[in-house]
């Protein structure tokens, strides 16, 4: 029996199955673009997080996480269109690091058309993404009277 196996009591750590590794290696994508529905610890290294998403294929996905993503992407985006895109290495401070571009739509900017393609979009929509109707004129006479 090897070390891993008695610290795991012979249990294999599963990776999710639909795992997104950003970058330009083979396995790897250059660009990811979906619903953000949640961050997550990541289980296999401490500080970092992953990011769930769901494609318009319908299936979730779990995005990685990196410098690049962890200083942009927030809590508050979840329930946003998100695209994640590879640009290349770049060096810095001594170190190689992944140049990718992070971009979020806010939900008010979010079509409807873009909506359909994510039928999870409702999961999230909160009373500022829906259309404010005005109240007809019988409805604010029986408020006023009360």
């Amino acid at each position: 029996m090897s070390d891993q196996d008695s610290q795991s009591g012979g249990f294999e750590v599963l990776e999710p199955a639909n795992l997104v590794v950003l970058g330009d290696k083979k396995g790897q994508s250059k660009a990811f673009g979906g619903l953000l529905i949640g961050i997550v610890d990541d289980e296999k290294y401490s500080n970092k997080v992953r990011y769930v998403c769901v494609g318009v294929d319908g299936k979730e996905y779990e995005i990685t996480g990196n410098a690049a993503l962890s200083r942009r992407v927030k809590h508050e985006h979840i329930g946003c269109l998100v695209k994640f895109i590879f640009k290349g290495m770049a060096r810095g401070s001594g170190n190689e690091y992944k140049e990718i571009d992070v971009l979020a739509q806010p939900r008010s900017k979010t079509t409807e058309e873009q909506k359909k393609k994510f039928p999870r979009w409702i999961e999230f929509e909160t009373p500022n993404d829906k259309p404010q109707q005005q109240p007809d004129a019988a409805s604010v006479e029986d408020v006023d009277s009360m």
